[in-house]
């Protein structure tokens, strides 16, 4: 039988970043077990402590680093985001998972009941759903952007875009309320447009920092947006011109 030390240092395995209170849930332990053992891990070097919980070592090294600072940030959004969107999941659908935190949190609270196909680029989801039994994961492949974690280029648009699915989770840098979404690197834009084409239904997700927010590069036009789920922290009036340019926008209540 596992001790909750080895327990503590697969979920994180497997998860790739886990919170105390998450561990503490999911193994049945105390919070004091979980921080004894945390730290026993960081000395062994197996772990890295960040704020309220940890990651593997072998997961915060250059960007892995750089995604973990990402998980903190607007994290209660990015998870109620997260809940709701996994609510709209129904049994045996094909779904397409871009990256992204807020789409990492996606993975981490999909069913283990539903029988689900996911489609997606990114090795952060790919981490995310390997230890979930009712997923089956697709990773169509290309070349592997390092610094990102996805696959990206000609060969993997290419390979994205032989797949269709019931309902497709994409994930943005922002929002230009004029213009569209706002990325802040190129190669994704081409997955994301077929992902969010080929797919039935189409959810764009956002906390509310991303809502009325310019970067380098605009990706889908409004137009082609049909759903945002973003939470009742965003801006009233950035909500009320998605909705008036024809979106759905879905609002999850914060507490």
């Amino acid at each position: 039988m596992k001790t909750s030390y080895e327990e503590i240092l697969e979920y994180i395995e497997i998860a790739g970043y886990a919170s105390l209170s998450e561990l503490s849930e999911q193994l049945g332990v105390s919070a004091m077990t979980v921080r004894r053992h945390l730290a026993r891990l960081e000395e062994q070097g197996n772990v890295a402590r960040v704020r309220a919980g940890a990651v593997r070592t072998n997961h915060v090294q250059g960007a892995d680093q750089a995604f973990s600072q990402k998980l903190w940030k607007f994290r209660e959004e990015k998870m109620a985001i997260a809940r709701h969107a996994a609510s709209l999941l129904t049994y045996g659908q094909t779904v397409f998972v871009d990256t992204g935190s807020t789409c990492f949190y996606l993975a981490k609270s999909f069913p283990t009941d539903k029988q689900l196909t996911v489609i997606t680029h990114s090795l952060i989801i790919v981490n995310a759903l390997r230890g979930n039994p009712g997923v089956r994961v697709i990773c169509p492949g290309g070349e592997l952007d390092s610094a990102l974690h996805v696959f990206a280029g000609p060969h993997a648009e290419r390979l994205l875009d032989s797949f269709t699915a019931d309902i497709a989770f994409v994930a943005t840098d922002g929002i230009d309320l004029a213009r569209g979404t706002q990325e802040d690197n190129l190669v994704q834009i081409p997955l994301k447009s077929t992902m969010n084409r080929n797919a039935r239904e189409s959810y764009l997700l956002a906390d509310s920092s991303k809502l009325n927010y310019r970067s380098y590069f605009t990706g889908t036009p409004l137009t082609d947006l049909a759903h945002v789920i973003t939470t009742s922290r965003a801006n009233a009036e950035h909500v009320v011109a998605l909705r008036d340019a024809g979106i759905e926008v879905m609002v999850v209540e914060m507490v």
